[in-house]
C-alpha cells in the first residue's frame, strides 16, 4: 500500500526539477542512481562473475574436499550463497588460468586504498588495452575491410553485362570506381 505513494512522491520529486533545482529532486536523483547501481551490480555478479569466474575456479564436477584448493574454498563457506557446499555447479571444468582475471579484479578493487591504489593501474591498464585491441580488430574486420572488399573488383569483366539496374554490371563497377577515386581525392586535397 505504501509503494504507490513512494512512486508518486518520487515522480513528483523528479518533475519538480522543471521548476528549479531543489532538495526533493536531489533526493530522488540520488535514490535512483543508488538503487540502479546496486541492482545492476548484483545482476552482473550473479549472472557473470559467480558462474563464469568462480564456477571455473571451483567447479562442483571436480570437488575434492582433501585438496588444498578446495580447503581454501571451504574456508569461504561463510558466504554460503556465493560459495555453496561441494563447489559451484555450472557445468564448467577447473581452469586455473582464470586466476589471472581474478587477481586483476582484486587489484582494481584496491583503488579504494590510498596505499595500494597503484596496483589498480595494472588491472585497469589490462582491461583498457584488451578492450581497445578487441574493438580495433572488430572495427577493422567489419568496417574497413568490408569497404575495401566492396570497392575492389574487376572493372571490365567479360562475364558481366554492360548495364543492369538491379545487379552487378560493368557500368555499375565503373561508377563505384569513379566515386571512390573522387571521394579520396576530395578528402586528400581539401583543407
Amino acid at each position: 500500500m505504501i509503494g504507490p505513494w513512494i512512486a508518486a512522491f518520487l515522480t513528483l520529486a523528479i518533475f519538480s526539477y522543471l521548476y528549479k533545482d531543489n532538495p526533493f529532486y536531489k533526493v530522488a536523483e540520488h535514490l535512483f542512481v543508488g538503487i540502479s547501481t546496486g541492482y545492476w551490480t548484483s545482476m552482473f555478479f550473479w549472472t557473470q562473475i559467480q558462474p563464469n569466474l568462480f564456477g571455473r575456479l571451483w567447479p562442483a564436477s571436480e570437488y575434492n574436499s582433501d585438496s588444498i584448493w578446495y580447503k581454501f574454498y571451504n574456508s569461504l563457506g561463510v558466504f554460503s550463497s556465493v560459495f555453496p557446499d561441494g563447489g559451484i555447479d555450472k557445468g564448467h571444468h577447473m581452469e586455473l588460468l582464470y586466476l589471472l582475471p581474478f587477481a586483476l579484479g582484486i587489484m582494481m578493487l584496491l583503488s579504494v586504498s590510498s596505499k595500494l591504489s597503484w596496483m589498480a593501474r595494472w588491472g585497469i591498464a589490462y582491461t583498457v588495452g584488451m578492450a581497445a585491441g578487441l574493438r580495433a580488430y572488430g572495427f577493422l574486420n567489419s568496417n574497413v575491410l568490408g569497404q575495401i572488399k566492396g570497392s575492389a573488383f574487376q572493372i571490365f569483366n567479360s562475364d558481366l553485362p554492360f548495364f543492369a539496374l538491379a545487379s552487378e554490371s560493368i557500368f555499375n563497377n565503373f561508377i563505384i570506381l569513379i566515386g571512390t577515386i573522387t571521394g579520396l581525392m576530395y578528402f586528400y586535397f581539401s583543407r
